[in-house]
């Protein structure tokens, strides 16, 4: 029920019902359910911008799928945690952790985790202006999360093209790639992927001349953002070093 609300956007239905959840295993001494729920928590709190809790959750989830032997858990765990070094800036950390989750995933056959953790690490390679290396691994990622039928992972990705090639080709062509993920993101009913969207257009469509319909995205993403209280995306990790 957590994960359903958290896909739509309740996320604060779905803290409570992660948190449940979490005593509950905690009470039965379930540990691999104990993993589960940490990382879950720590989800929410990753996306309504609480970076230090969610740190800490995660590195705590990591720790039980270690000691549980949990390869599956403990690739997911460094992705996770990975996203959280990204959003307080420590790029290389992100990088060595999404590296290991990689390796994980081609260990075990974890195609899904694979596309995760090539995205991240396109993220990541991206924010320290690598934007070749990164461009491949959005391909990379983008190819295996449409043959897994995941349109949700496909419009994270398509945000990042779009941010990526605002930056290195033309506002028109980011333009397109948030377009993808915008059509994407309302197929899966991801408002926080419709909201990076319509930020992602907003900033091509400001860079373009095009500032009337700049705002008209911007005022539909304030929108979705307040709605769902989620923190406001990184779009501008990495521009200083650019």
């Amino acid at each position: 029920m957590g994960r359903v609300r958290f896909i739509t956007g309740d996320y604060a239905a779905a803290a409570d019902l992660h948190e449940r959840a979490l005593c509950l295993f905690e009470e039965l001494g379930d540990r691999h359910g104990q993993a589960n729920g940490l990382n879950n928590v720590g989800r929410v709190r990753y996306v309504t911008g609480d970076y230090t809790a969610a740190a800490d959750l995660h590195e705590r989830a990591l720790s039980l799928f270690e000691e549980l032997g949990d390869r599956h858990g403990q690739a997911n765990g460094r992705i996770h945690l990975g996203r959280q070094r990204f959003a307080i800036g420590d790029f290389e950390g992100a990088i060595t952790l999404h590296r290991q989750a990689l390796a994980i995933c081609d260990e075990i056959g974890n195609r899904h985790g694979k596309a995760n953790a090539l995205h991240e690490l396109g993220r990541a390679q991206y924010a320290t202006a690598k934007h070749a290396e990164a461009a491949a691994l959005y391909e990379r990622a983008l190819q295996i999360f449409q043959e897994v039928g995941d349109p949700q992972g496909e419009a994270e990705v398509w945000n990042s093209l779009g941010i990526l090639q605002t930056a290195t080709n033309t506002p028109q062509h980011g333009l397109s790639a948030h377009h993808k993920a915008l059509t994407l993101a309302r197929q899966a009913h991801s408002p926080i992927d419709e909201a990076i969207a319509l930020e992602g257009a907003a900033r091509s469509r400001m860079l373009a001349g095009d500032f009337e319909g700049c705002m008209a995205d911007l005022r539909l993403a304030v929108r979705i953002y307040d709605r769902i209280g989620a923190a406001a995306s990184k779009l501008d990790e990495g521009r200083t070093s650019r």
